[in-house]
């Protein structure tokens, strides 16, 4: 801890103290803006081997230079490296920093018998259904939707709204573009709607990556993976494409939640 103070008094490193400023850091790395000036010289400062050499005198001569690598040093920060980047990208590590930095993301550690249904929707025909049989069957909905399924959005009681990331089609999406899309369907959310999207749903998998991604308002979401037995506690997200498919599926998922006592809540209710 007083190494990473005495490095930021110098303005060579940063340090995240809490998840704000762990969001701003990760959003500044994507974009390469990272505020750390580089290393400057001073023009009358003694070289290392200068200052050394004055307090312990000439060296004897050496026959030759023996270079050695400790294990444990060089074994500590490789794993400090797996670790760091296991951490950014990995489902687990996720986890692991909603616990360690206390972030508030819903779906991490629900409550027990506690519900909140989602639908996911890519066009606006889908939106409008789901919203419109949430409304009919009198329960919470959250509606995930990218810029394009927006406009099928309405102000509605019970119904809150969040930004559903577009899967990318090649194996490694451009962080940038991502954030771009992100940002787009967060507008045409407020647009359709008059107010802010409250949620992310990051694609495929949430990470602490989606951390750099997320639009300003929202908070990022852990869903629930659906498992045999019906859902458990936590975000349920409902995938149908068509309004007659997330009807249906909606309808089942409301009829097992209900049967089974699960009480159905906002996210931020988990």
């Amino acid at each position: 801890e007083l190494n990473a103070l005495v490095m930021e008094q110098e303005r060579v490193a940063i340090r995240a103290g809490s998840a704000r400023e762990l969001t701003s850091l990760l959003r500044a790395a994507v974009s390469r803006e990272t505020p750390l000036p580089a290393p400057k010289r001073e023009p009358d400062a003694p070289d290392l081997t200068t200052v050394v050499g004055s307090l312990v005198g000439s060296p004897e001569p050496l026959s030759a230079p023996r270079w050695s690598l400790r294990p444990r040093p060089v074994l500590a920060a490789a794993a400090a490296l797996a670790f760091f980047g296991w951490s950014i990208f990995a489902t687990s590590g996720a986890a692991l920093a909603a616990k360690a930095l206390d972030l508030e993301i819903p779906g991490y550690n629900p409550a027990p018998g506690k519900v909140a249904l989602a639908v996911r929707a890519t066009d606006p025909a889908t939106a409008a259904a789901a919203e419109s049989l949430a409304l009919r069957e009198r329960v919470p909905l959250t509606i995930f939707v990218d810029a394009r399924a927006a406009s099928g959005l309405h102000a509605a009681p019970g119904i809150t709204f969040g930004v559903a990331e577009e899967s990318a089609d090649k194996e490694f999406s451009e962080p940038l573009q991502d954030r771009s899309r992100a940002r787009n369907a967060s507008m045409s959310i407020r647009r359709a709607t008059g107010v802010y999207p409250a949620y992310f749903l990051p694609a495929p998998k949430t990470n602490l990556a989606a951390l750099a991604d997320a639009p300003p308002h929202t908070r990022l979401v852990m869903a629930e993976r659906y498992a045999r037995g019906g859902p458990h506690a936590g975000l349920l997200v409902v995938g149908a494409s068509g309004p007659g498919a997330v009807r249906s599926r909606l309808s089942r998922e409301i009829e097992t939640v209900h049967r089974r006592g699960f009480e159905c809540v906002q996210p931020s209710r988990l």
